[in-house]
């Protein structure tokens, strides 16, 4: 019997004994005080959005990148999470104020370790500027006010995968000190059928090669989340938190891709043969000290510490038509990223209707990766075998004031000034030590102004100085080789002397609470973004090879209109059923890549979501259906991308057994809607058109979780 059919059972089984009557006992009364995440918004000056607990689990969601695509604002394509439709760096992700190691994905996070989303379309002073887009931060969770324990039991999939998973979570409070630990464990065995077609054609259109492939890939997945929160309440009001946050997965697999050569020269692997294994380990932990002084002054000082590794290996077999072995290639990789933070914000009342603070951010970072080819050939080629070494340091300073000023009952302003600083130092085998450094000055505005006469209305406006700092990947000199070398798929050099790209920009917010839980908000945003980075493309005589470069500026523009309200406030005798609905046109142009579709970073033109959420006495349930446009998008003058459109339809349904059982049942991607993409190289001076495309079924997915509470 499968794994997630014996799951399935025992979750049923679960539900059944949970029904059973229980003891006369007494339960003590518990209250739980939750935080109005709407009001938090509405009178924040310095705009944000905060998604609270119950949102984030509410549909039950395996990885927090589900969660996000019914984030208001953000669009996640191929698991990438987008503000404005930006992605690649534009968009800042944090996870408690800090950036996550690398090699860190959100897909590995489990929601059951998340308290809250913050979601910040403006940067602030206090946070770090690279957010030209915005910034993202998730709140990992936090001790609760009352003693309680859970735990869930999960099983699901789609044709040809299976997941289970099991999460279990523990909060008490014993006088002054408070304490919540957690864990979760998932588990996912899956088959991802592919198939691609590769063609090259000259400047007339005439077809010169024609390939076909089709991949059917085998990946085993097993990821652990562990997370621990202390807190203590001193004397003075002092408090001092320590948080640890553990997240490792493994996953391992085989796949086999047959090619066959339609047209023009054979394609020297048609039998490809590959097996793989990677293993991932993260541990962060960090330390906080709030201290509150006689005369009001407050002082928050922050310690972090983290360590990272990334081990892969890979083993692929190439043969002829004829299973003729031509090529045995191994290759290996580690990566090691270990690190120290420190952060301090002393808050200084010093004028009433005034919240002033100064802070600084304070880091260092080591990273070093080792990747190692060992090819052996049958057929006469040159084997591509390789031994590269390299380790980076990473220094950044910053230091910030900001001051937010209530200047009357209807108008506050938030202004703040940021200066940071980053050093970085390179080495490796083959090229000279290199270093690069630069700093960045950002001052901030946003104002708040609630309009007179009205119950709910108000305009935000904000200005902000933005950047994107160079991917530590892209400052390395050395060669890093793909697997198979074409204009479609090049090798790639980095490059030690890439700017920052700066962009500066405005947002405009016109927003109105017309009745409890309900929401009308229009608005307006532009980027003017200078020393864009871009790739460029050239045959060296043997190889393709991709190399960074700043070049031209981007101009991005975008509208939005977001809604949501509970349905009985237009329709008194309605069901209990809340609406939210969200629509995003977003414009942006390349000046140093001809159109037309010469979008920054593939952005989608349109997004939008659709949700609605029900409940009444023990049952509950809600349906999000988002959508993405893609298309074609140039990405530099010989290069383009094309994507399908993005159709997601998800919906959920809860069943409330007692005070302290639920089961809770989830449908995934319900269109069964699919995914292709297709890389195209073109050059008219060297007569040459070529384009790889991959196609992907889509699967109707589901999920099954029982809840308990003890």
């Amino acid at each position: 019997m499968r794994p997630a059919y014996v799951t399935s059972a025992l979750l049923v089984s679960c539900a059944a004994y949970a029904q059973q009557p229980t003891s006369d006992s007494p339960v003590p009364p518990s209250v739980e005080i939750k935080a109005d995440t709407n009001l938090q918004r509405k009178n924040e000056t310095a705009s944000k959005i905060v998604i609270g607990r119950d949102d984030i689990l509410k549909f039950g969601d395996q990885s927090v990148v589900d969660v996000m695509k019914r984030v208001p604002g953000v669009t996640v394509i191929d698991a990438t999470v987008r503000l404005r439709g930006l992605g690649n760096g534009y968009t800042q992700i944090l996870v408690n104020g800090d950036k996550p190691p690398a090699g860190f994905s959100l897909d590995s996070l489990s929601p059951d370790s998340v308290e809250k989303i913050e979601v910040m379309p403006a940067t602030s002073a206090e946070y770090s500027a690279q957010a030209i887009a915005g910034t993202i931060n998730i709140e990992l969770k936090k001790s609760a006010i009352k003693r309680s324990q859970e735990l869930k039991l999960n099983a699901g999939g789609v044709p040809g995968t299976r997941e289970q998973g099991v999460t279990f979570s523990r909060s008490d409070k014993l006088d002054r000190f408070s304490y919540t630990v957690g864990g979760t464990l998932n588990h996912s065995d899956a088959e991802l059928p592919s198939s691609g077609i590769d063609t090259v054609r000259d400047n007339n259109g005439v077809l010169n090669q024609l390939r076909e492939s089709n991949q059917n890939k085998h990946n085993e997945f097993t990821g652990l989340n562990l997370n621990s929160r202390l807190n203590w309440a001193l004397e003075g009001g002092d408090t001092f938190a320590w948080q640890t946050f553990l997240n490792s997965n493994r996953s391992h697999g085989n796949s086999v891709e047959d090619t066959a050569t339609l047209l023009g020269p054979v394609y020297p692997f048609p039998i490809l043969n590959l097996w793989f294994v990677g293993n991932y380990f993260s541990l962060r932990s960090d330390a906080t000290w709030n201290v509150k002084f006689e005369s009001g002054n407050k002082l928050n000082l922050k310690v972090a510490g983290y360590v990272s590794r990334f081990d892969r290996g890979m083993h692929r077999l190439g043969s002829e038509e004829n299973s003729k072995l031509v090529l045995d290639r191994q290759f290996n990789s580690n990566v090691s990223d270990k690190g120290g933070s420190s952060k301090g914000k002393y808050s200084i009342p010093y004028l009433k209707d005034h919240a002033l603070s100064f802070g600084w951010d304070a880091g260092y970072s080591r990273y070093s990766q080792h990747d190692i080819q060992n090819d052996v050939t049958f057929d006469g080629s040159l084997p591509l075998s390789f031994n590269n070494l390299f380790d980076a340091s990473i220094t950044r300073l910053a230091g910030y004031g900001q001051d937010e000023w209530d200047i009357s009952s209807r108008w506050s302003l938030y202004l703040g000034l940021r200066w940071e600083g980053i050093r970085t130092r390179t080495s490796g085998q083959g090229y000279e030590p290199t270093s690069s450094s630069y700093s960045v000055v950002s001052p901030v505005a946003q104002s708040l102004w609630k309009v007179p006469d009205t119950k709910g209305d108000q305009v935000r406006v904000a200005l902000t100085r933005t950047y994107k700092a160079p991917e530590l990947s892209r400052l390395v000199q050395g060669h890093f080789y793909t697997a198979y070398n074409t204009s479609t798929s090049p090798d790639f050099i980095g490059n030690p002397h890439l700017r920052p790209e700066l962009a500066t920009g405005i947002d405009v917010a016109y927003e109105r609470y017309w009745a409890e839980g309900a929401l009308l908000s229009l608005s307006a945003n532009s980027r003017e973004i200078h020393d864009l980075t871009q790739n460029n493309i050239v045959f060296d005589g043997s190889r393709w090879v991709s190399s960074p470069i700043n070049n031209g500026a981007a101009h991005v523009r975008g509208i939005g209109v977001e809604s949501k309200f509970p349905l009985r406030t237009i329709w008194l005798e309605g069901p209990a059923v809340n609406v939210r609905a969200e629509v995003y046109r977003n414009w942006s142009r390349v000046d140093s890549v001809p159109g037309p579709n010469n979008r920054l970073d593939r952005q989608p033109q349109v997004s939008a979501v659709l949700g609605v959420d029900y409940q009444e006495g023990a049952y509950s349930g809600g349906a999000s259906f988002s959508f993405a446009s893609r298309g074609w998008a140039r990405t530099s003058p010989t290069e383009s991308q094309y994507n399908t459109v993005q159709r997601d339809l998800e919906a959920y349904f809860v069943y409330k057994m007692n005070a302290k059982d639920q089961l809770r049942f989830t449908i995934r991607n319900a269109l069964k809607t699919g995914s292709t993409s297709v890389s195209r190289y073109q050059d008219m001076a060297s007569n040459l058109d070529s384009a790889s495309s991959t196609t992907s079924p889509g699967y109707l997915g589901w999920r099954l979780q029982y809840e308990h509470k003890f």
